[in-house]
C-alpha cells in the first residue's frame, strides 16, 4: 500500500467526556509542533439503525503528513499522545492512509504504558518498508 501519511486517532467512539478537552491539548501541541500535524474531529451522524448505546464513528486525533515524518517528529507525538492516554484512560491507534485511493490500514495500538521510541521506531520501519514496496 502507498501511503501519504499517518492517522492517531482514539480507540473507540464513546469520547464525549474527554473531547473537548483533548481537542484543546491536541491543538495546543500542534501550534508548538512541527508543521505537518492535522487535528482531526470528525464524528459520523448516528444511524438510525443503530441502538440507543451504540455510538457512531469518530475519528479524534491527529494526522500526520508523510513529508513530516521523522524520528524524532514521530517520537515526539508519540510522547504527547501517551501522556493524553493517561489522561484520558483510552489507547490510540496509529495507522497509515493512501489519500488517492481513500484507504487506510491500522499498524498498532499504544496507550500509556507504552514507550513513545519504540511506537516511533515501529512506525518508522512500517513507513520504510510501504516506501521501499
Amino acid at each position: 500500500m502507498k501511503f501519504d501519511g499517518l492517522f492517531i486517532y482514539v480507540d473507540g467512539f464513546d469520547n464525549e467526556e474527554f473531547a473537548p478537552q483533548l481537542l484543546a491539548d491536541l491543538e495546543a501541541f500542534k501550534a508548538r509542533a512541527t508543521p505537518g500535524l492535522l487535528v482531526v474531529n470528525d464524528r459520523a451522524d448516528k444511524d438510525p439503525e443503530m441502538g440507543p448505546e451504540d455510538f457512531p464513528e469518530w475519528n479524534l486525533g491527529l494526522n500526520v503528513r508523510r513529508s513530516g515524518i521523522n524520528q524524532s517528529n514521530l517520537e515526539s507525538v508519540f510522547s504527547f499522545l501517551i501522556e493524553c492516554s493517561a489522561r484520558i484512560e483510552r489507547d490510540f491507534v496509529v495507522g497509515c492512509v493512501d489519500t488517492d485511493s481513500r484507504t487506510s490500514e491500522d499498524i498498532a495500538f499504544f496507550g500509556k504504558h507504552s514507550n513513545a521510541g519504540d511506537m516511533a521506531r515501529i512506525v518508522s520501519a512500517f513507513a520504510v518498508g510501504e516506501a521501499l514496496r
